[in-house]
């Protein structure tokens, strides 16, 4: 939200993208509506012949009109015009339609053959009337196809009346379609450069027996159906199997299968308008909130980038001040720092070692002799046991004179005197002892 917000800002502050957006966005909203609405044509031209006293229209909207086929035929995407000369033009049409002539054609036969031979589309339909069968016919011959005068007459298949028979199996492609048929008559044809074969025929009983009703031809490149009654398709009696008829003629109803949309109604339509419109509007917004985006990046770049000049100027400063300082320094004689006068060695008395030191080192010394000789006189056990004695005696001893040195007020200092001098005499002795021994070793 907050990018849209900036997008919209700086198109407002721009000024000069706005009114190309604006131009921009009611130019897509003016194609959108002239795509969907009901006048734009992309398919071709359909071009209805109603120039040789044909009796019924696409302009007639009565019951006997062909104005409902007008109207699904520009439902489909094309252009449905109307020659009221003789001498039309076939430039740029893909489909001729002649419904039930009653004027002959000359000269403009050939130019139809020729048409069709270079890839447009003839469909030639026609009721069983003496009169307008002569006039078909003089155009249906360039292709050694006839219209008969006679109505096809089906006691069986049929809706009520046996002269409105029922065709089962109208061949589209690979589809098939039941179409009813009015007062219809039967084609025959002869030999032919075409590729005639019949695609709606009535039931074998009727009379004729499984006569001709609907035939398909090609020539050349273009292609051409006939068609034994034109009822089927007028205002009051048309259907989703005549429609398909006509899809097929036209070449929407492909031979693969499926049918094409008849139609697409108004409120449908505007419903697509309304749904281009409103991903045309998200489309919009999303493009100014991403150029919302680009001016807030742009925005922050600008205040870091005002931010960061302050500091450069105080980096430079200070940059020259350390250079000043470095070009001082160099200056300067160099001194050269005395040496810290040497400390002499002061070396500490050694400490006494107390007789339970002197008693491990001794026992550490005997364990060490055990090992070197394993086997030792008896006169050496006797002595090592009498020396045990004696540093035995010398730390009780010792313990006795450290006792008395706590009890000295208690004892008086006679009683101290006497009490050291005696435990000291017995010290020595014990010590002299010891050396003796030791001596001996």
């Amino acid at each position: 939200m907050e990018n849209l917000v900036w997008g919209v800002r700086e198109m407002l502050v721009s000024g000069k993208e706005l009114p190309r957006r604006i131009l921009l966005g009611i130019v897509l909203i003016l194609l959108t509506f002239s795509v969907l609405s009901p006048q734009a044509h992309s398919g071709g031209t359909i071009l209805f012949d109603n120039s040789h006293g044909e009796k019924k229209s696409v302009t007639d909207r009565g019951n006997n009109g062909l104005s409902k086929l007008k109207e699904e035929i520009e439902a489909m995407g094309y252009e449905v015009r109307v020659a009221r000369e003789r001498n039309f033009s076939l430039e740029g049409v893909k489909a001729l339609v002649i419904v039930q002539p009653t004027a002959g054609f000359s000269q403009e036969a050939r130019r139809i053959r020729d048409f069709v031979y270079r890839g447009g589309i003839l469909i030639v339909l026609s009721d069983p009337d003496p009169e307008g069968n002569r006039a078909v016919n003089s155009l249906s011959r360039e292709f050694e196809v006839t219209f008969s005068g006679e109505a096809v007459i089906d006691p069986i298949y049929n809706d009520g009346d046996p002269e409105n028979i029922l065709i089962r199996d109208l061949l589209l492609g690979r589809e098939k379609r039941e179409v009813t048929v009015y007062e219809a008559c039967y084609l025959v044809s002869g030999p032919s450069p075409l590729k005639l074969k019949p695609i709606g025929k009535a039931s074998p009983g009727a009379r004729p027996s499984s006569a001709t009703v609907f035939m398909e031809g090609t020539l050349g490149k273009g292609r051409v159906i006939f068609g034994c009654d034109s009822d089927f398709l007028t205002n009051r009696r048309i259907s989703p199997a005549a429609l398909d008829f006509i899809k097929y003629s036209l070449g929407e109803l492909g031979k693969e299968g499926g049918t094409i949309p008849i139609s697409v109604s108004l409120p449908t339509k505007f419903g697509m308008a309304l749904g281009i419109i409103i991903a045309l509007a998200i489309l919009t917004l999303f493009l100014i909130s991403l150029r919302g985006g680009k001016a807030r990046v742009r925005r922050r770049k600008l205040i870091t980038e005002r931010e960061a000049v302050p500091e450069e100027k105080d980096r430079k400063v200070s940059r020259k001040r350390v250079l000043r300082k470095r070009k001082v320094r160099k200056e300067e004689p160099k001194r050269i720092p005395k040496k810290a006068p040497r400390e002499e060695r002061i070396e500490k008395p050694p400490t006494e070692i107390g007789p339970a030191v002197e008693r491990e080192a001794i026992k550490e010394e005997e364990r060490r002799r055990e090992v070197i000789r394993p086997r030792e006189r008896p006169e050496t056990l006797v002595r090592d046991e009498e020396l045990n004695k004696l540093l035995s005696e010398k730390e009780r001893i010792t313990k006795l004179i450290s006792s008395i040195e706590s009890l000295k007020d208690e004892l008086g200092p006679e009683t101290y005197r006497d009490l050291r001098e005696e435990y000291e005499r017995e010290l020595a002795e014990v010590e002299e002892k010891i050396r003796r021994l030791r001596g001996r070793r």
